[in-house]
C-alpha cells in the first residue's frame, strides 16, 4: 500500500515538507494540480518530498514555488512548473516526464538532470523548455524528445544532450528542425555536445 497526496489544505506556505509516511505507509505521489492555480492561487515558495517517486499533471501549474527537491523522484507528468518562478529544482534520479514542465519558467538559470531519458506524452503542446533564460541545460541521458526541446531560449549557450535517437517527433510526424529552434528570440547558442548521434536533419552547432 501506498500514499497519494491529492489536496492541500491551506493557502499558503514558505516551506513545504511532505511526510515520508502516513499512518505507516510510504507518499509515493502528488496527484494532479494539488499545490497549482486552480485551486485558488495557493502560496508556496519551497517544497521538498524524500519520498515523493511521482507527481501528476499540473501540480504546482502557476504557483509561486521558486525551490523543489525531490531526491527519488522517476516520473513528472505535463504541465507540473509551467509558468512558476522555479529557480533550483533537484531531481537526481527523474527518468521520464511529460509535455511543457518548464515552459515559461521564467527564473530557471541552468537545469541538469542527469537520468532523463524520455521528454514527451500526456497533455500539453510538446513545448518542453521554451522561453526559460536558462543559459546552460544538460540531458546526458536524454534519448527521445517530443516537439521542441528547446523554443526561444534566448540566454542559452551550452546545450548537452544524450544519445538521442528521435527528436522532434509529435504526432507521428518527424522534422530534425524542430528539436531547438529559435523562431523569435536571437540564438546564442554556441555549443552543443552530442553524446550520441546527431539527428540527421537540422542545422545544429
Amino acid at each position: 500500500n501506498e500514499i497519494v497526496i491529492t489536496r492541500f489544505l491551506g493557502m499558503s506556505a514558505t516551506d513545504v515538507i511532505v511526510p515520508t509516511r502516513i499512518n505507516g505507509f510510504p507518499v509515493l505521489e502528488i496527484a494532479d494540480g494539488v499545490f497549482s492555480d486552480f485551486h485558488g492561487g495557493i502560496d508556496i515558495a519551497s517544497i521538498r518530498g524524500d519520498s515523493v517517486e511521482r507527481l501528476g499533471d499540473n501540480v504546482f501549474f502557476e504557483s509561486s514555488l521558486t525551490n523543489a527537491i525531490f531526491p527519488r523522484l522517476r516520473t513528472m507528468g505535463s504541465i507540473v512548473f509551467e509558468l512558476t518562478s522555479i529557480t533550483d529544482a533537484i531531481f537526481p534520479f527523474l527518468r521520464t516526464m511529460g509535455n511543457d514542465n518548464f515552459y515559461g519558467c521564467y527564473a530557471l538559470t541552468n537545469f541538469f538532470l542527469p537520468q532523463l531519458e524520455h521528454i514527451g506524452g500526456g497533455i500539453g503542446s510538446a513545448e518542453q523548455f521554451d522561453y526559460c533564460p536558462m543559459t546552460r541545460l544538460e540531458l546526458p541521458a536524454l534519448r527521445s524528445c517530443e516537439g521542441y526541446l528547446v523554443e526561444d531560449c534566448s540566454n542559452l549557450t551550452t546545450l548537452v544532450i544524450g544519445p538521442i535517437s528521435e527528436a522532434g517527433k509529435y504526432n507521428g510526424s518527424w522534422d530534425g528542425h524542430s528539436l531547438i529552434m529559435f523562431a523569435t528570440a536571437p540564438c546564442k547558442l554556441n555549443h552543443v555536445t552530442w553524446l550520441g548521434d546527431r539527428p540527421d536533419s537540422g542545422g545544429y552547432p
